[in-house]
């Protein structure tokens, strides 16, 4: 529970690192945070841990940032855990662990925080300090594609398509690659011309696939713009 005085000491760490009531002072924030987080205070944690490994008007200090955030985590501060995952993946501050990272991405996953998804997804795809397993990969692709995050849109695809993880269904790709395609993602728009001139999963249509290569290549796909010179659009 937090106290009357760590709370104090919270709400005016963040009037000088704002500026709000005082003169903008981020030292002066530093020191009111990490007063609020020896005594308990869990937003305190975070804040001050934050400051550190962002370097927000303060020296960075990753070692110190990770000590912060782990007592947050503790706490299941959702930003916390998320930070502390990705510490454990660059190995910044602590020794690099990729085990312990994808704890904390599952863990905060499992909060809704759509980033972890689809890291937790990347671990399992690529391997991650982990055997590969595709279908874990998929699963968590699929529900953070419920989210249209573009990324996990076109590796959800990409494993229908190749039948990884399940059972191969190109039309299930198409559908994936389009969503992600109008959402900007290069890669998918590349995939789903593939789809579109081959009339994988789909009703071929050069043209649909033409203008797909070209917005593709007009944003620096070089896959794409090589296909684009290839083909014979007559």
């Amino acid at each position: 529970m937090k106290s009357d005085a760590a709370e104090h000491d919270y709400q005016l760490a963040w009037d000088f690192r704002e500026g709000r009531r005082h003169a903008r002072n981020p030292r002066k924030s530093l020191e009111l945070f990490l007063r609020a987080a020896a005594a308990g205070h869990v937003p305190a944690q975070y804040s001050a841990a934050h400051m550190l490994a962002t370097a927000t008007g303060v020296r960075r200090n990753y070692r110190k940032a990770v000590a912060l955030y782990s007592l947050a985590a503790a706490k299941g501060h959702v930003f916390a855990m998320y930070n502390l995952a990705r510490r454990f993946e660059y190995g910044q501050g602590v020794a690099r662990d990729l085990r312990k990272a994808l704890h904390w991405h599952v863990a905060c996953a499992n909060k809704g925080i759509v980033e972890s998804m689809v890291a937790a997804g990347d671990f399992y795809f690529e391997g991650l300090g982990i055997r590969k397993n595709y279908r874990k990969a998929l699963q968590w692709y699929s529900t953070a594609a419920k989210h249209d995050q573009p990324r996990a849109l076109l590796r959800a695809g990409y494993l229908k398509r190749e039948g990884l993880g399940c059972p191969a269904n190109a039309a299930s790709a198409v559908l994936l690659y389009r969503r992600a395609a109008r959402r900007g993602e290069l890669s998918a728009m590349y995939n789903l011309a593939l789809c579109l001139l081959a009339g994988e999963g789909v009703r071929a249509n050069r043209q649909s696939a033409r203008r797909w290569l070209a917005k593709a290549a007009s944003l620096g796909h070089q896959a794409a713009r090589k296909r684009l010179k290839q083909e014979v659009w007559a």
